[in-house]
């Protein structure tokens, strides 16, 4: 039972792992920053009869009547379909061509800037942020929401940012503290990866409405650190864990492969197409350093062995970015320096092509960082000339080096969810609610306007 609860807290309450101070200035200057009231009180309750369209994003499918709702399954119960080893915890998948809520409806909130409410059915109880999931692929943003009734049950949902329409529903129906979905702390919004007992059942869903259950449950030795998933067609993922090991499967896979099988715990990790990175302390030379793995193999390559210390790291097609930071109590969460890098991605130290991006007037650094196009996003608090600390969404332009600390306006706190080449994706919460465990409404700021948002720290 220990086990299991603790397990749970990674799941429920991962958002705790993030730093808190990150999420945003409580504040909020009269410039750059204020936002008409209006904008959010609009946003601020479910219309389920709310007309779909829009111009700005094609029609999705014809909304049913929603009589048959209740308050256990969403939609009511016959569009829902039993999850084949689910039973236990009671999972079903959704028919989506039935699904009877709007899409998302987005409203202004200033220069630049688009807000809309980031929960769907108003019989549950809103977005659990520690497991919300983000990233840009084939040319859209894409999100995994838990959508919470209890801490053990919930709708999982993948869908488009921009619309709300799932591709994907999973809905878990029993009150098992056994049961649960897991925790990623990364851009995972395709992977739907269910704690059941003491494995692992993940769903692999697909943009095109796909989706591909695990061959089998795979195990969990003990508490995951971080999730990975490659976006690909095979459902190539992992886990790092709190014992040191990493392990990384394929979808037709029913047992793992094992990357690491000790040492100190790998809290980050991304994954592309064949390409799992992950941070990873190496006791030899008493630095944290960015490692390599590959699909289907136990070998791996020490990708960036740098003179600071490899904290997070992210992954878009092309490109591998992280945050190299130093100082005495670095491994405290506290740092003297903190840098910005990428690289093209290669499979081996000698294919990087590293270039260092700025170094951040900042003391801490939250833990998602994302990058798309020629941006680079990252969250992090520094202190002000008053001696206060002050926290941001920071967003640094890769070929002008030019870093934007993007303040939230007055009332509101911003959490980084995922970069986009043009625009950047921020979880909202009202400052009144910022300890609590959800994530209230989505921003979306345009890249040409980052320099309106823009607060030095």
């Amino acid at each position: 039972m220990l086990r299991g609860i603790g397990r749970h807290w990674f799941a429920v309450l991962g958002v705790a792992t993030t730093l808190l101070g990150c999420r945003g200035n409580g504040g909020g200057p009269s410039e750059p920053a204020e936002r008409d009231a209006t904008a959010i009180n609009d946003v601020t309750t479910h219309d389920a009869t709310r007309d779909r369209g829009d111009a700005a994003v094609p029609p999705g499918p014809d909304a049913p009547s929603t009589d048959g709702q209740d308050d256990k399954y969403p939609c009511g119960a016959s569009i829902w379909s039993p999850v084949p080893g689910g039973e236990d915890c009671g999972l079903f998948v959704a028919d989506v061509s039935k699904w009877c809520f709007p899409r998302r409806d987005w409203k202004p909130c200033g220069e630049g800037c688009s807000v809309a409410i980031a929960g769907t059915a108003p019989s549950l109880n809103g977005v659990l942020s520690g497991n919300a999931s983000a990233a840009y692929f084939q040319g859209a943003l894409w999100s995994r929401f838990s959508e919470i009734k209890t801490l053990f049950s919930d709708m999982v949902l993948v869908s488009r940012v921009l619309d709300g329409l799932p591709v994907t529903a999973v809905l878990s129906t029993k009150e098992n503290r056994q049961c649960y979905t897991l925790a990623t702390h990364g851009h995972t919004p395709f992977l739907i990866p269910k704690n059941v007992g003491s494995s692992v059942l993940a769903g692999h869903a697909m943009p095109d409405g796909r989706l591909v259950w695990q061959a089998g449950l795979l195990p969990a030795p003990s508490i995951p650190h971080s999730i990975f998933d490659a976006f690909d067609s095979s459902g190539f993922w992992g886990i790092t864990f709190d014992d040191g090991s990493i392990v990384m499967a394929s979808a037709a896979d029913s047992v793992w492969t094992t990357v690491e099988s000790s040492g100190a715990a790998s809290n980050r990790s991304a994954a592309r197409k064949a390409l799992a990175l992950y941070t990873r302390w190496a006791p030899a030379i008493s630095k944290n350093i960015l490692k390599a793995a590959t699909k289907g193999t136990n070998s791996t390559e020490e990708l960036v062995v740098g003179p600071d210390n490899v904290l997070t790291v992210a992954m878009s097609d092309d490109v591998v970015a992280w945050i190299g930071v130093d100082g005495p109590a670095w491994r405290d969460g506290t740092y003297a320096s903190v840098r910005t890098y990428w690289s093209p991605i290669g499979r081996t130290a000698a294919e990087m092509t590293i270039a260092k991006g700025p170094i951040l007037p900042i003391t801490s650094v939250g833990s998602t960082v994302d990058v798309a196009g020629d941006w680079m996003a990252l969250e992090g608090c520094g202190r002000t000339s008053d001696g206060a600390t002050d926290c941001r969404v920071i967003v640094v332009q890769r070929s002008t080096q030019q870093a934007y600390f993007l303040r939230a306006p007055s009332g509101v706190v911003w959490t980084l969810l995922a970069l986009a080449p043009d625009q950047v994706l921020l979880g909202e919460t009202d400052i009144a609610k910022q300890a609590g465990p959800l994530v209230e409404r989505l921003a979306l700021i345009r890249s040409d306007s980052y320099a309106r948002w823009h607060a030095p720290l």
